[in-house]
């Protein structure tokens, strides 16, 4: 399960946005997840509540923002939700499609404790 090097990944942009002192007040993280980013996102909750375990850390909590796959027809411009992951424009019927969003996984937000 690579959630966990992803899970290391979000920490360590994390300390490097708050730096190294603060690390300690970070209690929330959002993130936004792609459907096609190839991380699941309960697997990456379990790794995180595991990593967080594994550090002593209890009062952190990520939360994370799952996004739906878009893509764009090449041929007329339309933009869709393939359908169990498949491309084909449902306007004009064309095979050539590029991903608009939803390959993404983006650090969101950080809260720290007052």
């Amino acid at each position: 399960m690579h959630e966990y090097s992803v899970v290391r990944s979000i920490l360590r942009q994390v300390e490097q946005a708050v730096g190294v002192e603060a690390r300690e007040s970070v209690r929330e993280i959002r993130v936004s997840v792609g459907e096609f980013s190839g991380v699941n996102p309960d697997l990456l909750l379990m790794a995180f509540d595991q990593v967080m375990a594994e550090q002593g850390i209890s009062k952190r909590r990520l939360v994370v923002h799952p996004t739906t796959l878009c893509a764009e027809c090449r041929e007329c411009g339309t933009e869709f939700a393939p359908v169990s992951f498949v491309f084909l424009c449902p306007l004009c019927g064309a095979r050539e499609t590029r991903i608009v969003c939803g390959e993404e996984l983006i650090l969101e937000s950080i809260t720290l404790q007052e």
